[in-house]
């Protein structure tokens, strides 16, 4: 990733975060579901279970957006909210791919007139259920 003036490893610990949050809590729920070996498919129970966690992630990154765009005393220098999220897995359910769309704002950005700039990078991770 090539970074941007006033973005950085803030922001690429936090999307590492949480894709690897989400990619290591379908792993661990196939391996509860298929035993040690991972050799059967990824479940749609499993998938759900995920997805729904990404969309908590989502809804408290869009609260706090939404609190702090307009709270000048309180709001962080760095911030973000997710603009969009996938769980999509293959024909076969024996790959998932896990897809997150991420707005990062600097309120305090040196070059910026009004202090504000925006980043936006989409992550993906495959996973293998094998």
């Amino acid at each position: 990733m090539s970074l941007l003036l006033g973005f950085g490893s803030t922001e690429t610990e936090r999307e590492s975060s949480i894709i690897g949050d989400l990619s290591n809590m379908l792993k661990k729920l196939h391996e509860t579901r298929n035993g040690k070996k991972n050799d059967g498919p990824f479940h749609e129970d499993d998938l759900r279970t995920v997805e729904l966690e990404l969309e908590k992630i989502k809804i408290t990154a869009e609260n706090q957006y939404q609190k702090y765009k307009n709270d000048k005393q309180n709001r962080p220098e760095r911030y973000y909210y997710i603009a969009n999220g996938l769980i999509v897995p293959s024909n076969t359910m024996y790959d998932v791919f896990i897809g997150v769309e991420f707005f990062h704002i600097n309120s305090q950005h040196p070059l910026s007139h009004d202090g504000f700039a925006g980043y936006c990078s989409k992550k993906i991770e495959w996973i293998h259920s094998y």
